[in-house]
């Protein structure tokens, strides 16, 4: 039932009707079954107020908050669109942020979610626009087209919030090509009010300098980076991602107990 309640949020339609979630913020949920619980009460009679009331406050405690593009309109193909996203709920308690799932039309090529350690006032994302001046201090989370959700571990977790260092969210969005309706590309983000006993973070390698000589067969690029950490660090995932001339990528660690270097995915 738990379940069954919370897919009756808008975020849950049809991708094709993505254009009704306009006239909710992040906490579009909340206001949805808000909605549903008035609307129960008068169908099933208010001698029932008191169950409906009980189900609308399990249902309220439903730890997902969405992240949604406001209605982009791509003019181009290849145009990269941003928009800020506040953290409302947060406010006074942090939340832990443990899994992150896109929901996405096809024109999407990649999303990214950063930290911002700027509070940001108010339940409305930015209008959407150029990503120059994003307040973007590092990546949470990267989707790709036809990548996968990111569940983290059990016990692993992004701390958000006003008390923390990541106090609102910066949304980038690639759109592929040119959107005539507007869009509301979004990730659904799950968290907890429970402290988690590990903090989760994403090291992005990448070599933004490298110019392929014209005519050239083969041309290897590479980065490195070397890690100078007090505590255990446990690498549980890793995604590779590159454009139209790249034949492949390939992710080796170091361990210095042999001396050698190990394929961790290509």
């Amino acid at each position: 039932m738990f379940e069954l309640w919370f897919h009756l949020c808008p975020i849950k339609i049809n991708i094709n009707q993505l254009t009704f979630l306009n006239a909710f913020n992040v906490a579009s949920c909340d206001t949805m079954v808000w909605l549903l619980t008035v609307w129960l009460a008068v169908m099933l009679g208010f001698w029932k107020c008191a169950f409906t009331l009980i189900l609308y406050v399990s249902i309220a405690n439903a730890w997902r908050f969405f992240a949604t593009m406001p209605g982009a309109r791509p003019k181009r193909a290849d145009e990269y669109i941003c928009t800020q996203i506040p953290l409302p709920r947060f406010k006074y308690n942090p939340g832990y942020v443990t899994a992150f799932i896109p929901i996405v039309n096809s024109s999407v090529h990649h999303i990214i979610i950063s930290a911002c350690d700027k509070w940001m006032e108010g339940v409305e994302a930015s209008r959407p626009g150029p990503c120059d001046g994003q307040c973007r201090t590092h990546i949470l989370y990267a989707w790709a087209h036809n990548g996968a959700p990111l569940i983290l571990p059990e016990g692993t977790a992004f701390e958000i919030g006003r008390t923390t260092p990541i106090k609102s969210l910066s949304m980038e969005v690639h759109y592929s090509q040119r959107e005539e309706n507007p869009d509301y590309a979004t990730v659904e983000l799950t968290y907890t009010p429970q402290p988690q006993p590990n903090r989760a973070g994403i090291i992005l390698l990448y070599n933004a300098e490298a110019t392929i000589p014209p005519h050239a067969q083969h041309f290897p690029t590479n980065i490195s980076c070397r890690l100078h950490t007090e505590v255990p660090v446990y690498v549980f995932g890793i995604r590779t991602h590159a454009h139209d001339l790249n034949r492949g990528v390939y992710g080796y660690y170091f361990r210095t107990r042999d001396d050698r270097y190990h394929l961790m995915a290509k």
